[in-house]
């Protein structure tokens, strides 16, 4: 059974790419979790958030990078109760 817990850090950066959650707005541990989950449902576990995210930068570069910035600094903040 797949948990968030049993994913690399990089395959939540990756489903959390590609989740429908807006960047730029703050991001309670609920909400990250249930939009990393969605994120994997919808795409078909890792490898389709990967996909989703690789069509995004072969899109638009730019908002790609941007976007996975915030992913990254979005997992690496400390939690808040």
């Amino acid at each position: 059974m797949m948990t968030l817990e049993n994913l690399t850090a990089t395959d939540r950066a990756t489903a959390l790419f590609a989740s429908r959650l807006p960047a730029g707005v703050p991001v309670a541990p609920a909400t990250l979790h249930a939009a990393i989950t969605e994120a994997l449902h919808d795409h078909g576990g890792p490898p389709g958030c990967a996909g989703q995210m690789a069509a995004v930068y072969g899109e638009n570069p730019a908002y790609a990078t941007a976007r996975m910035r915030w992913a990254l600094a979005v997992l690496r903040a400390p939690t808040r109760s």
